[in-house]
């Protein structure tokens, strides 16, 4: 009984007791291109690669005075809105003040210029607590 050990050069390289390579990873890879249609480019450093990388997109958002860049952290970030207690206290208020129907949650936090996710959660909190959800 024979025993054959094989060694990997951690480049996808498989090599016998030998030395001698018994795996190819660039086997049966197209190595040349006969068709004049196919254009390669070798892109060999980041400086190149930056020299051919096309130019940024501007994209213009909805309400801000400024143009910003797809690659401008501050466009990727979320942007949450700050409501004042009166704002929480008056969509509670109108809560209240109303008979419950479906609908009236979104109608009344528009009104108020208020997210109508934000305003159902105040609302939860209002139906569980009896109280109005201030900031903390």
């Amino acid at each position: 009984m024979t025993n054959t050990f094989y060694f990997e050069d951690g480049m996808d390289n498989l090599f016998d007791g030998h030395g001698e390579r018994v795996y190819d990873p660039m086997e049966g890879v197209l190595t040349e291109i006969t068709d004049p249609n196919i254009v390669l480019e070798t892109i060999t450093s980041r400086k190149s690669y930056l020299a051919n990388k096309p130019a940024e997109k501007n994209i213009v958002v909805k309400g801000a005075k400024e143009t910003k860049t797809l690659d401008d952290k501050s466009a990727k970030s979320a942007v949450y809105n700050t409501y004042t207690d009166k704002q929480r206290e008056d969509f509670i208020d109108k809560m209240i003040e109303n008979p419950e129907e479906k609908g009236n949650i979104t109608k009344f936090s528009k009104e108020l210029l208020i997210n109508p996710r934000t305003a159902e959660k105040w609302w939860k909190t209002y139906k569980k607590t009896r109280e109005v959800p201030y900031k903390e």
